[in-house]
């Protein structure tokens, strides 16, 4: 197992160098973006309005739905790839503390879970299933407020909504039947 893993990163950073040059220049330049370079008014003009957006919320937010960077449309793509960064706008510092902390609490369960899992299928189960959201929130959570948010150039954005942060009925509902599931696991 671990062996296996080690010899995958070996692997990874080894080859690495060699696949700069097969990229296209559209692709090295969204690397790069990603990487912190870039000019704030063009590649980097997402990137800057989400920390704008989630700087302005300041301890307790602007109010439901008061948001100015999300109404005054600065933000691209408000309702999936930078939710985080409008709930942080209008639920201030405290508010995204208690969304965080809403979700460390649901993967430590989870993850306890695996832990208590009574076969391997049910581990792998929950552990599947935890892994998704888990990735899923880290993911979303850092690329709105990092250097790692890049969404017009799809590096560190991709179109995956927070984690039950309602957008959509069919997310929720997927989300909610998948936690359901570990849930279900911890009673056996």
């Amino acid at each position: 197992g671990k062996r296996f893993f080690y010899w995958g990163i070996l692997i990874s950073v080894l080859i690495a160098p060699l696949g700069w040059h097969v990229l296209k220049p559209y692709q090295k330049q969204r690397i790069m973006v990603f990487l912190g370079e870039g000019n704030a008014l063009k590649e980097r003009y997402q990137i800057e309005q989400s920390k704008i957006a989630i700087g302005s919320g300041q301890l307790y937010g602007k109010g439901f739905c008061n948001g100015t960077q999300n109404k005054l449309l600065f933000l691209p793509e408000s309702r999936t790839d930078f939710i985080f960064s409008v709930f942080a706008e209008e639920r201030g510092f405290f508010g995204a503390i208690i969304l965080l902390t809403l979700y460390g609490f649901y993967c430590f369960y989870s993850f306890r879970t695996v832990a208590r899992a009574r076969g391997k299928y049910e581990m792998l189960l929950a552990f599947g299933l935890t892994s998704i959201m888990f990735w899923h929130v880290l993911k979303k959570v850092i690329s709105s407020s990092t250097v790692a948010c890049t969404s017009s150039l799809r590096v560190g954005q991709t179109p995956l909504v927070l984690t039950l942060v309602p957008m959509r009925g069919g997310n929720i509902s997927s989300n909610l039947a998948c936690q359901g599931l570990v849930f279900r696991l911890n009673l056996v």
